[in-house]
C-alpha cells in the first residue's frame, strides 16, 4: 500500500513502507527522515514518477514521499507482435494450448477461448493496437482475429475480425457453420471525424501507404482498436461496438445484423477444440496483408462487454499501460508479446498465465523492437 498523497504523514509509516511495501501511520520502527530519503532504509523505486519519490538532496522532506509506492512495478513497452505477409501455418502466429501442460499444436482447452468467445451468447471485448502495413487497394480481406473449429472450413465455430480492404469495412462475424451465422460491419469512411481518414476514395482508405491513409494513430504509428458484444445471439448494431483509438465508431451498418439462419454456436463443438490465429484467417493462415509484415501489441480479451469508460482507460491517451491494473476490469486473455526472443517461440498470456494458451509464432512471423 502506497503512501498517502496527502494529509499528515508518519515517518515510521514512511520507513515501514520502505521496509515492508505497505504504509502503516501506526508504525514504531524508526529512522531517521534522512535514512528514509538517501537509500539507506531501502533504495528507493526509481519507477515511481519524479514527483511522488524523494529526489534524495538537502534538505529532505517528508511531503517527498506523498504517493510514493515501494513496490510499484513499472510498465515496459519494448516489443509487437510481427504477422509475416508469408502465408500458410507455419507463418502462423496462433495459440497453441495452456502453458501449464506445453501442448503443442492447435489450442484445444475449452476452459479459456471457447468458453470465452465460442458460447454466442456470451458478452466479451477483443482488443489490440495495430500497425497496418498493408497498400491500399490490394482487394482483400486482412483478418486481425479468427477462431474455428480446427478445421479448413471458415465458418464452423467461426469468430472473425477483419478488415475488408476492397470496401474499407471493419467486419466481425461469428456462427457455428455456413447455414447459421451473423454478420455486421462499420464503414470506415463514414467515420472520418473518429478515425482520422480523409475520405471515401479508394485511394483514400486505411492502409499504411501514407501517413493520411494511417488514419489517427499514436506516436508510434499504432491505433487500438476493439471490438466489442453484448448477451444476444446476432451482430445486431444494439448488441456490437467497434473503438478506433478509444472512440465509438457509431451504429454498425446493418440495425440487426446480417443473419443467415438461427446463431447458436456451441462451445464444446467439436470437443472444444479450435484454431485460433493472429494476423491471419484460422482456416487456412492466409489473409495477412502485403506490403511489409502487419504489426500487433497489448492484445487482450475480456469476458464482458466493456464500457466507454473502461475502452477510453484502455487507450490512455495513446499510449499503452498495463491494463491489469485498471479498476474494474477483468481481463482474461492478455498478450503483451514482451517475452519474445525476437525470433520464434512461445509467449506466455500475462493474464491468467497457468490456465490461458501459449501464443506461438512460426516461420517469419516474430516479435520486434517497435512497440505501440
Amino acid at each position: 500500500m502506497a503512501v498517502p498523497s496527502s494529509g499528515v504523514l508518519s515517518l515510521a509509516g514512511i520507513r515501514a513502507e520502505l521496509a515492508t511495501n505497505t504504509y502503516n501511520a501506526s508504525a514504531t520502527t524508526q529512522s531517521s527522515l534522512k535514512e528514509c530519503s538517501d537509500g539507506t532504509v531501502a533504495t528507493i523505486n526509481t519507477g515511481n514518477a519524479s514527483a511522488d519519490r524523494p529526489d534524495g538532496s538537502t534538505p529532505h522532506a517528508m511531503s517527498e514521499f506523498y504517493a510514493y509506492d515501494h513496490d510499484l512495478v513499472t510498465f515496459t513497452n519494448s516489443r509487437s507482435a510481427s504477422k509475416t505477409i508469408s502465408t500458410g501455418s507455419g507463418q502462423s502466429i496462433q495459440l497453441v494450448g495452456p502453458s501449464s501442460d506445453g501442448v503443442s499444436g492447435n489450442f484445444t482447452d475449452a476452459s479459456t477461448i471457447a468458453a470465452l468467445v465460442g458460447n454466442s451468447s456470451n458478452a466479451y471485448t477483443i482488443n489490440f493496437w495495430i500497425q497496418p502495413n498493408w497498400d491500399n487497394n490490394l482487394n482483400t480481406n486482412i483478418h486481425f482475429f479468427a477462431v474455428n473449429d480446427n478445421s479448413s472450413t471458415a465458418r464452423n465455430q467461426q469468430v472473425r475480425i477483419f478488415f475488408n480492404e476492397s470496401n474499407n469495412r471493419l467486419e466481425f462475424r461469428i456462427g457455428q457453420d455456413s447455414s447459421n451465422r451473423s454478420l455486421n460491419f462499420w464503414p470506415l469512411h463514414s467515420h472520418l471525424t473518429q478515425t482520422g481518414l480523409a475520405g471515401s476514395a479508394a485511394s483514400q482508405y486505411w492502409s499504411g501507404a501514407s501517413t493520411t491513409t494511417r488514419g489517427n494513430r499514436n506516436s508510434n504509428n499504432f491505433t487500438m482498436i476493439t471490438i466489442s458484444k453484448g448477451t444476444g445471439n446476432t451482430l445486431a448494431a444494439s448488441n456490437i461496438d467497434a473503438y478506433w483509438n478509444g472512440q465509438k465508431l457509431g451504429s454498425a451498418f446493418y440495425s440487426s445484423g446480417n443473419n443467415f439462419g438461427t446463431v447458436n454456436m456451441d462451445p464444446e463443438a467439436n470437443s472444444g477444440q479450435r484454431r485460433v490465429t493472429i494476423g491471419s484467417a484460422a482456416h487456412h493462415y492466409e489473409k495477412s496483408g502485403n506490403n511489409e509484415a502487419t504489426l500487433y501489441d497489448e492484445f487482450s480479451i475480456h469476458n464482458s462487454k466493456l464500457t466507454d469508460a473502461q475502452v477510453t482507460a484502455i487507450y490512455n491517451n495513446g499510449v499503452p499501460k498495463d491494463i491489469t491494473t485498471i479498476t474494474g476490469l477483468e481481463t482474461n486473455i492478455y498478450y503483451r508479446f514482451e517475452g519474445g526472443d525476437g525470433t520464434q517461440g512461445q509467449v506466455i498470456c500475462s493474464a491468467n498465465p497457468s490456465s490461458s494458451p501459449v501464443l506461438e509464432f512460426n516461420g517469419n512471423s516474430t516479435t520486434v523492437t517497435t512497440p505501440a
